[in-house]
């Protein structure tokens, strides 16, 4: 369970690679944060930040000082740290992929976390609010509140390519499962990637950073699978990251049927709306 303290990290800590969708070299730079500071993003506090719909196949953040995007291994990480307080700096218009998952960041994070000073306030989130239902397309997600317990319950299902009549249920109130779910990499069908480049997306996708799948949906030998569902369990990494939006500590039990950033962005608004937490 999470500690009773606000937390952020002790000392700077920064990560460089290219960048997934750009093929561009970048760089992160998190800062250690004052109680209370929340995440800021290049100078930035969350009540600044838009959610961009318009980018699917990733998590985009509009400040007024311009777009970053894929942003959800890293904001995942943050949450698995239970990293209250941290700034972050982001040079250029992409967060770096690294070895496609949330692994690095958390390996960083984790033997840097500190509290910072005792919790004055609960979570808008560890209390009885009615919970949220809503579809998106083909998408169905819910979310209610999660007693007991301060970390998410998360449930995902998917009828996409790759985790077709998938069913995984996570519980992050386990430290073996916040290990594994950093772990799962990006993943996509080897059959897209033209189509995907075309448009100008994917552009640094390759076998160091994604697990590349058949139209049938098995793994490409140079791209082995680290664990058994690991596309599935991804899908549960961006939720995460997509959730992180949410101040925390998120004690929330999200249910996602095949759906993606875009639809994930609904479900945190409507949670923020039903809350009311900034």
């Amino acid at each position: 369970m999470m500690t009773p303290a606000r937390r952020t990290i002790t000392r700077p800590l920064a990560f460089e690679g290219r960048t997934l969708h750009l093929g561009e070299p970048g760089a992160v730079v998190l800062m250690p944060a004052e109680a209370g500071a929340g995440w800021t993003l290049n100078g930035w506090s969350r009540a600044a930040w838009e959610h961009d719909d318009d980018a699917p196949l990733a998590t985009s953040v509009v400040t007024p000082s311009g777009r970053v995007s894929t942003v959800e291994h890293l904001w995942a990480a943050l949450a698995l740290a239970d990293i209250d307080d941290v700034h972050v700096t982001v040079d250029g218009a992409e967060v770096p992929i690294l070895e496609g998952s949330a692994w690095e960041f958390l390996r960083a994070l984790e033997p840097s976390a500190c509290d910072s000073a005792p919790v004055t306030a609960r979570s808008p989130w560890q209390s009885d609010w009615p919970g949220v239902a809503l579809d998106v397309g083909a998408a169905h997600l819910t979310a209610r509140p999660r007693a007991g317990s301060t970390w998410p319950l998360l449930e995902v299902a998917s009828s996409w390519p790759g985790v077709a009549g998938g069913r995984l249920v996570v519980d992050l109130s386990e430290a073996g499962t916040r290990s594994r779910l950093a772990r799962a990499r990006t993943f996509g069908l080897v059959s897209t990637l033209p189509r995907l480049r075309a448009a100008g997306r994917a552009l640094g996708a390759d076998s160091t950073c994604c697990v590349g799948l058949t139209d049938a949906g098995e793994a490409l030998p140079e791209t082995p699978l680290r664990f058994d569902a690991e596309p599935l369990w991804h899908k549960a990494l961006d939720l995460l990251g997509d959730l992180a939006w949410l101040p925390g500590p998120r004690a929330v039990c999200v249910t996602a049927l095949d759906a993606g950033h875009a639809a994930n962005g609904r479900l945190v608004r409507a949670l923020l709306d039903r809350v009311g937490a900034t």
